[in-house]
C-alpha cells in the first residue's frame, strides 16, 4: 500500500531532473527561466529579469508574489488557493489580512518538496510592500513560506513571462 501512494505522488509532480528551461507550466501557462546563479538585491533582481535572454527568449520579468505561489506545492496554507491571504495587488500591506501563522506554516524540506522545480532557497517577487518602504515579498521554498524582507537583502531569482 505504501508503494502505491509513493508512485501516485511521483506521477502527479514534475520530474525535476528532466525539466529544461525555459519551461512553460501547463497548469498556469507561465513560462519560467532557470534559477539565477547567485543571490541579488531586489532592484538588481528586477533588472536581471528585464535583461535576461534565455533559450532565445527575452521579455522576462520578476514574478509577482501570486506568480511565485504557483510554484509552491505540498504546503496547503501557502499554495495559491491556501489560507495565506496575501495576494497581489489585493493585499500587499505589511499589516494586512495575511499572517505569519498562515503564510509560514510548513516544516522544512531539504529535498525541495515545496517547490515544483525542487528549489529550496529564497526567491524575490516583484511585489513591494505598499506601506513599508524598502521591503518586498519573497517565497522561501525550503519551508514553502511567504515572507517579506528589506529590498537590500540577497535572494535568488527565477524570471517569468
Amino acid at each position: 500500500m505504501t508503494r502505491q501512494k509513493e508512485v501516485r505522488s511521483i506521477a502527479t509532480t514534475f520530474d525535476k531532473e528532466k525539466i529544461n528551461f525555459p519551461y512553460t507550466d501547463p497548469s498556469t501557462g507561465l513560462t519560467w527561466s532557470s534559477v539565477s546563479s547567485n543571490e541579488m538585491d531586489w532592484e538588481t533582481a528586477k533588472r536581471y529579469c528585464e535583461d535576461l535572454t534565455e533559450g532565445g527568449d527575452s521579455g522576462w520579468r520578476l514574478p509577482t508574489i501570486d506568480d511565485l505561489r504557483t510554484l509552491i506545492q505540498n504546503c496547503s496554507k501557502t499554495e495559491t488557493s491556501g489560507s495565506c491571504a496575501l495576494s497581489d495587488p489585493d493585499n500587499l500591506s505589511k499589516d494586512g489580512d495575511w499572517s505569519a501563522e498562515t503564510c509560514a506554516s510548513c516544516d522544512d524540506d531539504l529535498s525541495g518538496g515545496h517547490s515544483k522545480f525542487g528549489d529550496t532557497n529564497w526567491f524575490w517577487s516583484s511585489s513591494a510592500i505598499a506601506d513599508y518602504t524598502g521591503y518586498a515579498w519573497f517565497v522561501y521554498f525550503k519551508s514553502g513560506s511567504v515572507q517579506y524582507s528589506v529590498q537590500s537583502d540577497g535572494r535568488y531569482v527565477r524570471c517569468v513571462k
